[in-house]
């Protein structure tokens, strides 16, 4: 009993001392250091706002782990949690005062931002440190070798520093207790030793050095003995070894749980050494060559239940079908041949990720929602993802027995059908991927179920109806894509329900109404897009709650009112697009004063919105598009303040003016500027001779005079068309610097130019397309051009060039639109623009001068939509071949839109690309095509002395729209199958001599808008039909053709009938003729004397029709005075 109280009271004794000892706190020279530590420190959020001078017990401080004993400070946890929020991160500098901490074991400096500072080496002090976190810590250059001194080391982190570098790995040997070592993304290039460093590290269980450049120059020498008889997980991913040699070592690891080898180049088959490792649970292969079929061998694994990732390699056969433990099974994007085991698949009963996306699987999704359904997988699958994968068919309810589902992706598939109902019973289910299939229908009510959802994207399918009310009830929703469906009505008012939106897309839907006024409650909302719908209405003054608002789009829609005041409350906007809506007012101050984080505002297509920026001289805006507003006659003068625009469009409003020096001077700071499409008027300057780089200026549609001004050699973009520039190219293609030109696109067209086209465009590799049409430019096309080997466009129609197409132009073979038309040009079309010039989408060679024979090597040119040799001298018949161009044998509306690249973009709201534009003859009328050029396909061969029959083989083109074989010398009849050229519009074979009867394949075609078949020596009756009986009788005027339209009856035999009371009508015609030029005679002579008699007679009377003529005259006039 005595024994026990001793005891007691020694206990209590001990207690009482610690207590005692706690309540004295920290000690103070730690305090102290601490403070220090803070004072060097920048701390934007305020973190370490409980570290005050006041505050005696810094044990209490956040962060600070203190000794319960003696008071000692054991831990510095100063990592952000909250590593997403970029503007809490610690920063500044780290006081060496952290010598004073002498007991400190932990320092945990992670997901902060140091500024790229150099890792102290006063670290390699802190004798008793265990722990050194200083991962994603923003440290740089060398790590220094003074931490080789901890020997007491058992982790160290220093992951995704990426400016971090080691020039030598021998001091790591120093820390014999290492046991965790993570140098992910820092330099090891120059550590030629890393290896045989690392393998005097007996005690280590985790090395991770991914992507640390150690690449295939390292040549590891043959090691005795591995001495990482602890290690449990390798991490040697993105370091390009390329060979499997090298890493040998690896293979007899074997208590490896964890082996990451993916992005590393290898090639062939899975190395045999593998299987040496039989207690992996988790190996990554992904993204390397391997190319063989997976071993069967794999199969031994028997412990693999975590994780097998063979993404991104060139499997080429089928998969083994037991893998009976497996957990997770990523065979993402391989080449696999031949039947995939699906049903094998679905008996993997521990299996809860599985990605087979990018596997031409060709079956229908029923199918494998059945093997999966029925199979025990049904109850583990928590991950499918079955993208790219050719499924096609219909969606059915057993896909509701899948009911562990966290992710379903199926996105760019051939899926059809409506979603099920069944789809309610995945109520685990957080991201549904069904991007990019055929979908339809209406969203089920059961969609409201799925109350854990998180991400959503059905877009680009064919959605139709109104969202279910059911939707707001999914209230975790973060992320939601809707966009390019046919979702119509209203956004139903329970939208507002999903308060933990980040993300909505509904663009490209037929939505209207105004938006609901739950649309406020949407508080946490970043990113909005709804643009391309029908919205109408004001914008509500309750937009200005979404204060997280980062990025908006509501262009092409139909809102209209003022832009609402509230709206300068939205003060983290960084880009806006309001353009293409009815906005009317003024944009003031008011909107814009606290949107300090503006970039971007597109406000283009809204002609009642004016803009006034006199107030922003603290604006950062960046970029600028306020094309068709209402900016005043005048430049404005507020763009003055905007030092940091870089892209500004202001083309299309009503500016009538000179354009100011002050103006020309900021051109400097432009990256793209485009004033085109207003009444500028004056000279171009000469400084755009020394503008910086990338630069792009549209000046079109506009009054400029004067001689063109030399450009920079940086600019890539230059649009001069319809201005009244004149004078020669000489000077501003022939410059003599000697630099080549980094102009990519340069259009001169509709303009006043003259003289001979330069011989000087190996000064401009770079040109993608050439616009100098609609000038008066002469002489020949010169050779240089065909130098120009990125050349895609060239258009040199409706000049003066004469002469014949250069050969060396056959060096071009990137062109797609070649247009020479409306010139001088002669000689034969060389026969090489069939072989050379494969890639031609429109060839427009008429009206010059060509003559001889159509070479047969046009039909090699596939491509080919546009086809136009009309007025020439070209004799001979049409070449049998012309069938054979392959773009055009199809219906199908598989056109190239002609876009020859984005030449500049910005952010996600701003690109310029040059749209192409062409004349086209159809339907007897030359019309002009831009944005639809794309669609359309048509071949002229008129007024030239082509002659024989026209070739049976032109009825294959069933994709042809225009034909016009009109004024030649055709003969024989007309295909008897043109009825097979469904797609056409028009046809003209008028002023030939073509015979026999129209065809009756004639009359199905049904898109026929445009009929000309006069003047031949047609026969016989009109084939019946609304379509053929549409025109008038001047299509068929000429022929012995009988029928409606036409007044002539046909005989029994379907020939023409001449009328026998021709005769008699002439004379009656002849009769009514002399009567009424009588009777026209006999009015003017009554009505001429019916005024002037009285005049002549009556004195009285002219006096007063004069001075009435009088008082009319000074009436006019001071009205016309009026108005000046």
């Amino acid at each position: 009993m005595g024994l026990l109280t001793a005891l007691f009271i020694g206990f209590l004794s001990l207690a009482t001392l610690n207590v005692a000892l706690c309540n004295g706190g920290c000690k103070e020279s730690e305090r102290q250091a601490l403070l220090k530590l803070k004072q060097d420190m920048v701390d934007p959020a305020n973190r370490l706002a409980s570290w005050v001078a006041d505050d005696e017990d810094c044990c209490r401080w956040k962060g600070v782990v203190c000794d319960d004993m003696t008071g000692h400070v054991l831990e510095l946890n100063l990592n952000d949690v909250n590593d997403d929020q970029l503007g809490a991160r610690l920063g500044g500098q780290i006081s060496p005062s952290l010598l004073h901490l002498k007991h400190l074991r932990c320092l945990d400096l992670s997901n902060n931002y140091f500024g790229e500072i150099h890792i102290p080496k006063f670290f390699g002090s802190l004798k008793s440190l265990r722990v050194l976190n200083l991962s994603y810590s923003g440290f740089a250059g060398e790590v220094p070798h003074h931490l080789g001194n901890l020997s007491n080391l058992k982790y160290l982190n220093l992951y995704e520093n990426e400016g971090l570098h080691v020039e030598n790995f021998q001091w790591l040997s120093g820390l014999s207790s290492l046991e965790y070592l993570d140098f992910t993304f820092v330099n090891l290039s120059k550590a030629s030793n890393w290896f045989h460093v690392i393998n005097t590290l007996p005690s280590l269980v985790e090395l991770r050095l991914s992507w640390c450049e150690l690449g295939p120059h390292y040549q590891v020498h043959p090691i005795t003995r591995v001495n990482l008889s602890s290690l449990d997980v390798l991490d040697l991913s993105g370091n390009n070894f390329h060979d499997l040699s090298i890493i040998k070592w690896v293979f007899r690891l074997n208590k490896l749980i964890f082996l990451d080898l993916s992005v590393n180049h290898f090639d062939g088959p899975i190395p045999y050494d593998l299987q040496n490792l039989t207690l992996l649970r988790h190996l990554d292969l992904s993204y390397n060559d391997f190319n063989s079929s997976i071993p069967n061998w794999l199969d031994n694994f028997s412990s693999l239940q975590w994780h097998l990732c063979l993404s991104s390699n060139g499997f080429n056969s089928s998969i083994p079908e037991n893998f009976s433990q497996l957990e997770f099974l990523d065979l993402f994007n391989n080449d696999f041949e031949g039947e995939i085991p699906i049903r094998s698949i679905g008996k993997l009963c521990n299996l809860s990720f599985l990605d087979l996306s990018y596997a031409n699987l060709s079956l229908k999704i029923s199918q494998i929602l059945e093997m999966f359904s029925t199979g025990c997988i049904s109850n583990s699958l928590e991950t499918l993802c079955l993208d790219n994968c050719q499924l096609a068919g219909q969606l059915t309810n057993q896909i509701g027995d899948l009911k562990s589902l966290r992710t379903l992706a199926l996105s760019n598939n051939l899926i059809s059908s409506p979603i099920p109902t069944s789809i309610g019973e995945l109520q685990s289910l957080e991201i549904l991927y069904l991007d990019g299939n055929k979908l339809s229908g209406s969203l089920p009510e059961s969609f409201g179920l799925l109350t854990n959802l998180k991400y959503i994207s059905i877009s680009n399918n064919s959605f139709n109806g109104s969202l279910p009310e059911s939707f707001g009830q999914l209230t975790n929703l973060h992320v939601v894509d809707i966009s390019l469906n046919s979702f119509d009505g209203s956004l139903p008012e329970s939208f507002g329900q999903l308060t933990n939106l980040n993300d909505v897309n509904i663009a490209h839907n037929s939505f209207d109404g105004s938006l609901p006024q739950s649309f406020s409650q949407l508080t946490n909302l970043q990113y909005l897009d709804i643009s391309q719908n029908s919205f109408d209405g004001s914008l509500p003054e309750s937009f200005s709650q979404l204060t997280d608002l980062r990025v908006v789009d509501i262009s092409h829609n139909s809102f209209d009112g003022s832009l609402p005041e509230s709206f300068g409350q939205l003060a983290n906007l960084e880009e806006v697009d309001i353009s293409h809506n009815s906005f009317k007012g003024t944009v003031s101050e008011i909107h814009f004063v606290n949107l300090k984080k503006l970039n971007t505002f597109i406000a283009d297509g809204n002609p009642f919105l004016k803009v006034n920026f006199d107030w922003v001289s603290h604006f950062q805006i960046q970029m600028l598009r306020l094309r068709s507003c209402h900016l005043g006659l005048q430049f404005p003068q507020w763009l003055r303040s905007l030092k940091y625009l870089t892209f500004l469009d202001i083309s299309d409003s009503k500016i009538v003016s000179k354009v100011p020096n002050w103006f020309w001077e900021l051109s400097s700071q432009y990256r793209y500027l485009n004033i085109s499409h207003n009444q500028i008027h004056g000279h171009l300057p000469s400084m755009l001779n020394s503008v910086s780089d990338n630069i792009g200026f549209d000046f079109s549609s506009n009054n400029f005079i004067g001689p063109l001004a030399r450009i920079s050699s940086n600019v890539s973009f230059l649009d001069l068309s319809n201005n009244s520039l004149s004078g020669s190219l000489f000077h501003f293609l022939c410059h003599e610097r000697n630099e080549s030109m980094a102009m990519m696109f340069l259009n001169l067209g509709q303009n006043f130019l003259f003289g001979e086209l330069p011989d000087c465009w190996a000064k401009w590799p770079n040109l993608e397309a050439i616009v100098l049409s609609d000038n008066r430019l002469r002489g020949g096309i010169p050779r240089s051009i065909g130098t120009l080997s990125y050349l895609v466009s060239l258009h040199l129609q409706k000049n003066n060039l004469s002469g014949e197409i250069p050969l060396s132009l056959s060096n071009c073979t990137e062109l797609e639109m070649l247009q020479l038309s409306e010139n001088e040009l002669d000689g034969s079309i060389p026969p090489w623009v069939g072989k050379s010039l494969s890639n031609l989408i429109i060839l427009n060679l008429g009206s010059n001068k060509f003559s001889g024979h159509i070479p047969d090597e046009l039909c090699s040119l596939n491509s080919l939509q546009i086809l136009d040799l009309a007025h020439n001298n070209l004799f001979g018949s049409l070449p049998r071949c012309i069938g054979n161009i392959r773009v055009l044998l199809s219906s199908d509306n598989h056109s190239q839109e002609f876009d020859f690249g984005s030449l500049f973009s910005y952010g996600s709201m701003f690109e310029v690309a040059y749209l192409e534009n062409a004349f086209v003859s159809i339907k007897g009328q030359l019309r002009e095509y831009g944005n639809i050029l794309y669609l359309v396909k048509a071949m002229d061969f008129s007024s030239n002395n082509l002659s024989g029959e026209i070739p049976s083989e032109i009825t294959y083109l069933q994709g042809l729209q225009s034909l016009n074989l009109s004024h030649n010398l055709f003969t024989g009849r007309i295909p008897r199958n043109i009825g097979n050229m469904r797609m056409l519009e028009s046809v003209d074979f008028s002023g030939n001599e073509l015979s026999g009867s129209i065809p009756e394949s004639m009359s199905s075609l049904t898109f026929l808008g445009y009929l000309n078949l006069s003047n031949n020596q047609l026969t016989g009756q009109i084939p019946s039909g609304t379509q053929l009986q549409s025109f008038s009788a001047s299509s068929y005027a000429g022929n012995k053709l009988c029928g409606l339209p036409l007044p002539h009856k046909c005989n029994v035999n379907r020939n023409f009938v001449p009328s026998i009371q021709n005769k008699g009508g002439k004379d009656r015609n002849r009769i009514a003729r002399i009567c009424l030029f009588a009777s026209v005679a006999l009015g003017f002579i009554v009505g001429f004397w019916s005024v002037l008699g009285p005049l002549l007679i009556s004195k009285q009377w002219r006096c007063m029709y004069y001075q009435f003529l009088e008082k009319m005259w000074w009436k006019i006039s001071d009205s016309v005075n009026k108005c000046y």
